[in-house]
């Protein structure tokens, strides 16, 4: 049975080494990055199945990198970890918040229960 694969992009270290820990121990395969550039890179090298995102990251912006990672990698679920719906009004000078929510296919917001993250990442895999 093949394990189910997921990347962090979360600028914050200490919740990306957390998160990975957690996700660890429910057997998940985890990879983390701090950065968008990087997360872009490895989504694109990847197989995964689920990416957790935040959208205020250094390097290519949040909603760049759920863009290129709907429009590339088509089998994977993105989970958006914003710190705040205040996100989206900073965003909303580039982006529509209704374009951005429709890519991705949950939002979560921080801070957050671990529980329910699990239970989301759980409800996206098993997602058709």
């Amino acid at each position: 049975m093949k394990m189910n694969e997921i990347l962090i992009i979360e600028d914050d270290k200490e919740m990306c080494e957390e998160l990975t820990n957690i996700l660890e121990s429910e057997d998940y395969f985890v990879e983390s990055v701090n950065d968008g550039d990087q997360g872009i890179s490895l989504a694109e090298k990847g197989d995964y199945d689920i990416v957790l995102l935040d959208l205020k990251i250094p390097g290519v912006n949040g909603y760049d990198v759920l863009k290129t990672i709907k429009e590339k990698c088509l089998k994977t679920k993105v989970l958006i970890l914003t710190g705040s719906p205040m996100v989206y009004n900073i965003l909303l000078k580039k982006v529509d918040k209704k374009k951005m929510l429709n890519l991705a296919d949950t939002v979560i917001y921080k801070p957050f229960n671990v529980m329910f993250v699990l239970d989301e990442i759980k409800r996206l895999l098993h997602k058709n």
